[in-house]
């Protein structure tokens, strides 16, 4: 839990971090060492077994985020539910208009990685919200 930055609402994992987002934990689990993702570590180390055939999804929507009140089992069909539940419009878009502006406008005083702390995301993303690479058309 010492890479664990503790907000009001997520728990964002500090340490190691897979490319596409997840946090990685090196420790000895479910008898055997490995580099679990960190918030299936974290469901099984607060909520125990995951259940078989089950995959740990974030009703947070961030995938660093080890807060176990934010981590469900299920399955892709209800991973699929999830997302186009929370995008109707079906894409992957994590960040409405009002997020992209304050982003933007928090650049101003604030790092790359400050605002990929607060947000979640990886500073590339930042970068490419304030370079207008991604959500250019807001």
């Amino acid at each position: 839990m010492k890479r664990v930055n503790k907000t009001d609402t997520c728990w964002l994992w500090t340490g190691a971090m897979q490319k596409n987002g997840y946090g990685r934990v090196c420790t000895r689990y479910l008898d055997d060492w490995g580099t679990p993702s960190a918030h299936r570590w974290s469901y099984t180390y607060h909520k125990g077994v995951i259940p078989e055939g089950k995959m740990i999804r974030h009703t947070c929507d961030v995938r660093n985020c080890v807060n176990p009140a934010h981590l469900i089992p299920g399955d892709s069909v209800d991973n699929v539910h999830d997302m186009l539940e929370r995008n109707p419009n079906g894409c992957h878009r994590k960040f409405q208009k009002e997020d992209v502006e304050k982003i933007r406008a928090d650049y101003a005083t604030k790092s790359g990685k400050e605002l990929a702390d607060e947000w979640g995301v990886w500073p590339t993303t930042i970068h490419n919200i304030v370079t207008r690479k991604n959500y250019s058309y807001w």
